[in-house]
C-alpha cells in the first residue's frame, strides 16, 4: 500500500513537472514565433515604404510634381503652407498594389512640401522589444524614407496626426503634443519644431534655408532672397561645419582683418543704392548694413570666420542668441600654429579654435556688450595671446541708418574687427 501511495505520489510529481515543462517550452516557442511575426510584418513595412519611395520618385521624374496626400491636413505658418501630410494610396502611383500596414490595415503616412517637389513617406514598426501584438503605436518605432520633411505625430502614443484631426496645424498656435520625425534618427518637439518648419517658409531667404531645404548642390553661388524686395546672388559654404554659411564679408589677403570702410561711408552707399558683391573669396566683398540685418531678421544665430592663407586651415564661431543679448563663441583661426590657450582673455563670452586637424585647442572668454534694439555689437578690446595682438573692435556690428549716437563717436576707419594677423585671407560668414 505505501509503494502504491508512492508511487501514485511520483507520477502526479513527474505529470506536473512534464507538464511546466511542456508550457515552458510552448512560452518560448509562442514567443519566438510572436517575434518571427513581428520582424516579418517589420520587413513587409520596409519593403512596402521602399517600393512607395521608388514609385514616387518615378513620379516626380516623370511629372516634375508629386501628388497630393489622400485626406491630408495642412502644416501652416501664419497661415502660410509648409507641408500636407495625409496617407499614401496606390492610386497615387498607378500601381494595383495597395500599400498599407501589416498589422492594422491602415494607409502608409505620406507627407509633401508646398510646391510638391520633395516627400517623406513613415511607417510603424513594431521591433523586436514589442511586448505582444498590440495596436498601441506607443509601443512602435516611426521608420521613414524619403526627406527630411518632418512628419508630425501626436507625442504620447506615436499616432500620425492625420489619423485624429481634420483640420490644419497652425504653429503659431503652439506645438505642444506633437513630435516630428526627420528620418529615423532625429526627431525634434516643442519650439525646435518652430524654428525648423520655420526654414520651409522662406527657402531661399539664406545659404542655411536653402542647405534646410534639400537644394544644396556643395560649395558655390547661389542666388537668395532674403526678404521679397530683394534677391542677391551669394557665396554659400554648405561644408564647414555642417554647411549652410551665407558670406558677408572677405579680404584679399593683402590688407588686416577689418572692413575698410567707415559707418558712415557705408551708409551713404546704401543711400544711393550701391550693392556689393558676396559672391567672390579672393577679392574685398562685404555685404550693406540692410542686407546683413535681413539675414538677422531671418534667424541668423552664428558667425563663422575662416582664414584660407595657404599655411593656415582654422576656423571659429560665434554664436548669438539674438541680435539684441548676445551671446558670442568666437573662434581664433590666425593666432599661429601651436597656440593652446590664451590665458589672459577676461570674462564674457567664449572662444574656441579649431586647428587644421579640427581639434580644438582652448575656450576663453571675452568680454561683450549689446546696444538697444536690434542692432549689436562687442566693445573694443586687445588682449595678448602668447605673445599675438588680438583686437575686439566695437565695429564687429551693423547698425541700421537712423541710428544717431552711433557716428557721434570716436571711431577708426572700420567697420568690422576680428584678429589682426597681417596678409591672412578672412572670410566672414553668417548662419
Amino acid at each position: 500500500m505505501k509503494n502504491l501511495k508512492n508511487k501514485n505520489a511520483f507520477s502526479i510529481l513527474g505529470l506536473i513537472t512534464i507538464v511546466g515543462i511542456f508550457a515552458t517550452l510552448s512560452f518560448i516557442i509562442f514567443s519566438y514565433y510572436n517575434i518571427s511575426i513581428r520582424n516579418s510584418r517589420d520587413v513587409q513595412r520596409i519593403d512596402d515604404i521602399q517600393e512607395i519611395t521608388f514609385g514616387l520618385n518615378n513620379i516626380l521624374t516623370k511629372y516634375s510634381k508629386l501628388p497630393k496626400p489622400i485626406n491630408g491636413i495642412s502644416i501652416t505658418s501664419s497661415g502660410k503652407l509648409i507641408n500636407s501630410q495625409g496617407f499614401f494610396d496606390n492610386g497615387l502611383v498607378d500601381t494595383n498594389i495597395k500599400y498599407y500596414d501589416p498589422l492594422d490595415l491602415i494607409e502608409y503616412t505620406y507627407s509633401t512640401n508646398k510646391t510638391r517637389d520633395r516627400f517623406q513617406v513613415l511607417g510603424l514598426l513594431e521591433n523586436n522589444w514589442s511586448e505582444r501584438n498590440s495596436l498601441n503605436f506607443k509601443k512602435r518605432i516611426p521608420y521613414t524614407a524619403g526627406e527630411k520633411l518632418g512628419v508630425f505625430l501626436k507625442e504620447e502614443n506615436n499616432y500620425p496626426v492625420q489619423e485624429y484631426l481634420k483640420d490644419s496645424i497652425e504653429l503659431s498656435h503652439g506645438v505642444d503634443g506633437y513630435v516630428v520625425y526627420l528620418n529615423n534618427e532625429d526627431y525634434i518637439t516643442g519650439e525646435n519644431i518652430i524654428k525648423e518648419m520655420n526654414y520651409r517658409i522662406k527657402p531661399r531667404a539664406s545659404c542655411l534655408n536653402i542647405l534646410k531645404n534639400g537644394k544644396s548642390k556643395g560649395n558655390g553661388i547661389y542666388k537668395i532672397k532674403p526678404n521679397d524686395n530683394l534677391e542677391l546672388d551669394v557665396y554659400c559654404d554648405m561644408e564647414m561645419d555642417g554647411g549652410g554659411w551665407t558670406l558677408f564679408y572677405a579680404n584679399n589677403g593683402i590688407e588686416d582683418s577689418e572692413i575698410s570702410e567707415s559707418y558712415v561711408e557705408m551708409r551713404e552707399n546704401i543711400f544711393s543704392g550701391n550693392t556689393y558683391s558676396l559672391t567672390n573669396l579672393n577679392e574685398k566683398t562685404l555685404v550693406g548694413m540692410n542686407d546683413y540685418r535681413l539675414f538677422t531678421n531671418n534667424g541668423a544665430k552664428e558667425i563663422l570666420i575662416t582664414n584660407l592663407a595657404s599655411d593656415e586651415k582654422r576656423w571659429g564661431k560665434i554664436f548669438f542668441d539674438s541680435p539684441s543679448t548676445l551671446e558670442w563663441a568666437l573662434g581664433g583661426n590666425v593666432l599661429g600654429k601651436g597656440i593652446k590657450k590664451c590665458v589672459d582673455l577676461p570674462e564674457g563670452a567664449y572662444w574656441g579654435m579649431v586647428d587644421e586637424n579640427g581639434k580644438n585647442n582652448y575656450e576663453n572668454l571675452v568680454q561683450f556688450f549689446t546696444s538697444g534694439g536690434n542692432n549689436w555689437g562687442i566693445s573694443h578690446k586687445e588682449y595678448n595671446c602668447n605673445g599675438y595682438k588680438l583686437s575686439v573692435l566695437p565695429h564687429l556690428a551693423f547698425y541700421t541708418a537712423n541710428n544717431p549716437h552711433y557716428d557721434r563717436r570716436t571711431r577708426s576707419n572700420t567697420i568690422v574687427g576680428g584678429i589682426w594677423g597681417g596678409e591672412n585671407q578672412y572670410r566672414y560668414f553668417i548662419r
